[in-house]
């Protein structure tokens, strides 16, 4: 059994839909509200470009946390509303293999005045390289968002872990070994 093509009724000259198209072109377009009413401006408005970070400095590093910061031209600044921060650990290929899993992370923020501190033992690990790069953001009417171009990527390390945090760690690990069941209650002579 043939299936019947439609190719025929496409490029008809009797087509309405295509002379449609061939007529159509973006100075025709208006811009209307949900009503449907004409907007006042005509055409696509432009949008100015975002800013991009750049100088940027990460201080106040430790274990799970660091602070970071950069400078932007001041054009277009006031429309900035959000920025995206792509964290991401560095290759290692002699990783434990057994670690957290290795997840590429891109971090929302409102834009808060800068420095801003980033933190978090479930994004940040002890004694690893990381590099990161910012961008920021506009969020629109229709929920969607205008970005800039990414940032230069910045390489940095985490610290080990503290002695206040080690001791936490270590107060944590002898409660829970307190309510663990003896060992000879799971094997018997």
């Amino acid at each position: 059994m043939e299936v019947p093509h439609l190719d025929h009724a496409l490029n008809s000259p009797t087509n309405p839909c295509e002379e449609v198209i061939k007529n159509l072109s973006l100075e025709a377009v208006q811009l209307c509200d949900r009503d449907g009413n004409k907007s006042q401006e005509s055409g696509i408005a432009e949008m100015e470009e975002l800013p991009v970070p750049h100088n940027i400095k990460i201080s106040n590093i430790i274990s799970d946390s660091f602070k970071i910061s950069w400078e932007m031209d001041s054009k277009s600044k006031d429309r900035i509303t959000h920025y995206f921060i792509d964290l991401n650990k560095k290759e290692n290929k002699n990783s434990n293999q057994f670690k957290h899993k290795d997840v590429l992370t891109k971090l929302v923020t409102k834009a808060v005045p800068l420095p801003m501190t980033v933190h978090g033992h479930w994004v940040l690990s002890p004694r690893t390289e990381y590099t990161v790069a910012e961008q920021t953001a506009s969020k629109q009417v229709v929920g969607d968002y205008v970005v800039s171009e990414w940032s230069e990527i910045i390489e940095f390390c985490t610290a080990g872990y503290s002695k206040v945090h080690l001791t936490q760690l270590l107060e944590k690990a002898e409660v829970i070994a307190g309510r663990m069941l003896k060992f000879s209650v799971f094997y018997r002579n």
